[in-house]
């Protein structure tokens, strides 16, 4: 088999197969270059210019590296087809995302009422891409869901949809330590090697770990909680992000999307968008904001405790609650921004399959065979984690009003 190489600033080369180079040249691969995968971290940390295209080839590896090991180790039933078909889901499971990444995804939301992995599903079966994964002799619509880890795969070959979409998969292993690579970050230092390596096959077909790499998985979650709280929920970062999304909502009715089209919505990516945004009338003050770095003003916090691992919620609409801020601040109701970040401080996967709320681990007896554990009883960290969500409310300002000193924070008490 002849192969292609990239080099990486944390695998130092990637290996990929000369068969897949057509998936990785085509349009759709390629646009993930014009996407960030952080945007507005740039703003505090200035090294985060890293793009989708990078994290979709990590993710290709490490998918690769765990299919490497179960073959080895588990003799896992995998044939060369599946492995590519595994391989494609890696490279492509972010072609969904919008311009700005997740900051795309109230968009989405507000369009087709669709995330950006449903968006993934729907352009891998009818974009050009699934022509060229046609060529392949491999079927587009398989690949499309094991993207996101939605194939109804036999039970013997279950796993498959882990790799990329679980608790702990090639997806979250990437983004955790190039995010953190990026950012200058300490956060992200996970022994990755040690996880794949102890990986393995569970009785119900689940991947699981070995309870020998506990340690392993107790830091990559606490670098996941860490990362969160310093990089993807930082008060600037989210500040930009906020302007983004006000800017797009006011100009979607150019960008042409309100019934989805392949062709479209590939056209779309951060560079395209800017432009827009920067070349129009009612959205230049705001990109021009950007650019000089006068971005919202975060002038109050507190943490929501939602229960059950539930979103937080509000007992009124938020709506009512902008209104009663901006006029107790005497600001316009345009200068009042509310930021809800939200994230399970542990990466919960919902299979049918596995224990509620858990992370499959095990260990083996004697036999070899392998015995089923609960992580939470298995790990302090974990249980301590278990059920804390990562959130807050942000209320953020675009004009710094002296009134805003002396409110009484209180009044917001009749929302929660």
């Amino acid at each position: 088999m002849q192969f292609i190489y990239f080099k990486d600033p944390l695998y130092e080369f990637i290996e990929l197969p000369k068969s897949l180079k057509p998936i990785v040249d085509s349009f759709e691969m390629q646009r993930l270059r014009r996407i960030k995968q952080l945007t507005g971290a740039e703003y505090v940390y200035p090294g985060a210019n890293h793009t989708r295209f990078e994290h979709s080839l990590g993710t290709f590896h490490l998918a690769s590296k765990f299919l490497d090991h179960l073959k080895r180790t588990e003799q896992a039933d995998i044939s060369e087809s599946e492995e590519l078909e595994i391989q494609i889901a890696a490279l492509l499971h972010d072609i969904g995302h919008g311009p700005f990444s997740h900051t795309f995804e109230e968009i989405l939301e507000l369009l087709y009422d669709k995330n950006h992995e449903e968006i993934t599903e729907l352009l891998v079966q009818s974009s050009e891409i699934a022509q060229t994964i046609e060529q392949l002799g491999l079927d587009p619509k398989k690949i499309a869901l094991l993207a996101t880890g939605r194939y109804n795969f036999e039970e013997k070959n279950y796993f498959f949809n882990e790799l990329i979409s679980y608790s702990i998969d090639s997806d979250s292993l990437d983004y955790l330590i190039r995010d953190s690579y990026h950012c200058g970050s300490r956060f992200g230092i996970i022994d990755v090697q040690r996880i794949l390596l102890q990986a393995g096959i569970m009785e119900n077909w689940n991947l699981g770990f070995n309870v020998k790499s506990l340690p392993n998985l107790e830091s990559f979650l606490l670098s996941r909680l860490n990362s969160f709280r310093t990089i993807y929920f930082h008060k600037t970062s989210r500040g930009v992000q906020l302007l983004l999304v006000k800017a797009m909502k006011m100009v979607l009715d150019e960008l042409n999307l309100y019934t989805f089209t392949p062709d479209i919505y590939l056209q779309w990516d951060d560079i395209s968008m800017w432009q827009l945004l920067r070349n129009n009338a009612r959205t230049q003050p705001i990109i021009r904001d950007i650019e000089h770095r006068k971005l919202p003003k975060m002038i109050y916090e507190r943490p929501i405790f939602s229960k059950e691992g539930l979103e937080p919620t509000f007992n009124r609409e938020l709506p009512d609650m902008i209104a009663e801020i901006a006029q107790r601040l005497n600001l316009d109701l345009e200068d009042v921004l509310i930021d809800t970040p939200f994230a399970y401080s542990v990466p919960y996967y919902s299979s049918i399959n596995t224990r509620p709320n858990e992370i499959p681990i095990f260990k083996e007896d004697v036999s070899g065979t392998k015995v089923e554990l609960s992580i939470t009883e298995e790990s302090v960290i974990f249980s301590l984690l278990k059920d804390k969500n990562i959130q807050a409310f942000r209320v953020y300002t675009l004009n710094n009003h002296p009134a805003q000193i002396s409110v009484d924070w209180t009044f917001l008490d009749q929302y929660f």
